[in-house]
Parts: C-alpha cells; structure tokens; sequence
C-alpha cells in the first residue's frame, strides 16, 4: 500500500501537465528501479515516440481489435543506438524492462470510473497475454479518482498486474 501511494503521489508531482511525455518523464523520477536507465536511454535519443501510441494486437480470437495504449515502456520497444559510446544504454534499459516488467500508462480528460479501471485492467491483461510480458506498473491518470475506483484497482492487482495506480492530476485552471 504504500509503495502504491508513494507511486501516485509522485506522479501527482511530477507531472506539470497531463501528457503522455510529462507521464513518461514523471516514470523516471518517480520509479527508482528503471528511472536510471530510462532516464538515459531518453536522453541519448531526439524522441521517445516508440512508447507513444503504442497498438497491440489484442491476441483474443474473439476480439480482432488493436489495443491501444497511451503510454507502453517495455522491452520490445527499445530501439537500439547505434552511438558505440551509448550502445549499453539501450542494454540496460531492456533488460531491466525484462526483469521489472513493463509499464503501461493510460491519460483521460476527466474522472477516473470503475468502467475505465475495468477496462484498461481487460486491455493490460489481453497485452499481457500476448506479449508474455510481465506487468509491473498499470496507471490511469485523469483529473479525479473515487474511492471505489481505488478499491477497484487495488482489487485488480491480482490479475496478473504489479501494482495498478490511479493518480490524480487535474487541469490547471484558466485564467
């Protein structure tokens, strides 16, 4: 529990905006275990798209559907440098990947419902299937979480996820 707390509370602050690229940055500082090596691996590259967007075949014979994901730090994502000096980088990052498992992260305008929690969890889950990955890291990040969608998410935990973080991050105001 307070590991999943602590998880959430630094995404919350983090994260100045609610993007995919702020959610990725907020991941290195927040998640010690592949922050250094991820925070490297970005550094030495122009772009991080390869973790953006990311469409995944659902792998269920019954669902011919892509999954989609805002956010999928994995081990298959990594692109190799070619940079002699930084070759090691891309090394590291994917086998951390592989030992910690992947991190999924999905953004949404507005509330965070049990529906959402329900339905990622089903999409993380069917990823997983197909990938063999492992599941570390599952995160929502909207502007507001109920009580019950927590309850939900730690629920769902036991499917096969690490820890499944709903963080709060809402919209700054206008003025």
């Amino acid at each position: 529990m307070f590991e999943r707390n602590s998880i959430r509370a630094g995404l919350s602050i983090s994260m100045v905006n609610k993007d995919k690229e702020e959610a990725i940055h907020a991941t290195t500082e927040t998640i010690e275990e592949v922050g250094e090596p991820l925070r490297k691996y970005i550094s030495s590259k122009d772009n991080f798209n390869e973790f953006l967007n990311i469409s995944y075949p659902s792998g269920d014979k019954a669902d011919a559907d892509k999954i989609l994901f805002d956010v999928l730090i994995d081990s298959e994502r990594i692109v190799s440098i070619k940079n002699n000096d930084t070759e090691d980088i891309s090394i590291r990052l994917r086998d951390t990947l592989k030992d910690y498992g992947a991190i999924v992260v999905k953004i949404i305008d507005g509330n965070i419902t049990n529906d959402i929690v329900k339905s990622f969890s089903k999409d993380v889950r069917l990823y997983k299937l197909a990938s063999g990955n492992k599941i570390h890291l599952a995160i929502i990040i909207g502007e507001d979480v109920s009580e019950d969608s927590y309850a939900l998410a730690i629920k769902l935990e036991r499917n096969g996820i690490r820890y499944f973080v709903l963080a709060e991050k809402p919209s700054p105001l206008q003025m």
